[in-house]
């Protein structure tokens, strides 16, 4: 039965069992932990735009409707809260967004005048007099130059930059709302093998970016 494959697991180190039972939790030493899906993050936000200042608010209220109950008669003691913010995803916005929406285009030019700062480096650099006249690529040109290449490296960093941007917004919403919360999205690095991986996302992006406070991923080469 369930508390005997419980105890099992418990007896072999893993230390996060997710276990309903608060009798049982509390004398196999495990915390309570409260699951919550936000993987449609982008319907949470009411807005099509990715950096739309609305967004990081919206998400806020949204989450202090679902923290009562969670929260009701546990002030004391919060349980920790886990938000599942994507599931295998990718990058938030492509080239038409980018170039598109004034909030993603600024972010972008931002982007590429910070990396000139580390580089030394002025507009130049990509073959412009301002960086402002730039647009996003989503694809390298046909018969690339220097410059184009320069800026197509620099646009495919962006735009996983840009989508820690998004998610970072959940992120700072969900720290407000809840006394101990966790926030991810999940990768799974699939072998190539399998049909399918997520070998052009970049995981590590998200977390240094401030997009999520917690790396998760399947564990598909244990």
């Amino acid at each position: 039965d369930r508390e005997t494959a419980t105890r099992m697991l418990a007896s072999l180190g893993l230390n996060e069992l997710s276990i309903t039972d608060p009798v049982l939790r509390k004398e196999l030493g495990q915390e309570e932990i409260v699951f919550l899906g936000a993987a449609d993050s982008q319907y949470l936000c009411l807005t099509h735009d990715p950096l739309d200042p609305v967004a990081e608010r919206n998400f806020e209220a949204t989450l202090r409707k679902m923290a009562k109950p969670i929260l009701k008669g546990k002030e004391a003691n919060p349980p920790l809260v886990r938000i599942k913010m994507g599931d295998e995803i990718g990058a938030v916005a492509g080239a038409a967004a980018i170039n598109g929406l004034e909030t993603c285009r600024k972010a972008f030019h931002d982007y590429l005048r910070a990396r000139l700062k580390e580089r030394g480096a002025d507009a130049s650099y990509y073959g412009v007099a301002d960086v402002d006249d730039l647009p996003y690529l989503g694809a390298v040109p046909g018969r690339a130059g220097l410059h184009e290449r320069r800026l197509f490296y620099d646009c495919a960093r962006f735009n996983f930059v840009l989508t820690a941007m998004y998610y970072g917004q959940l992120t700072r919403a969900a720290e407000r709302v809840f006394p101990r919360v966790q926030t991810y999205c999940n990768f799974s690095p699939h072998p190539p093998m399998f049909g399918g991986h997520m070998n052009g996302s970049d995981w590590f992006a998200l977390t240094r970016g401030g997009g999520a406070n917690m790396a998760w991923g399947e564990d598909w080469a244990g």
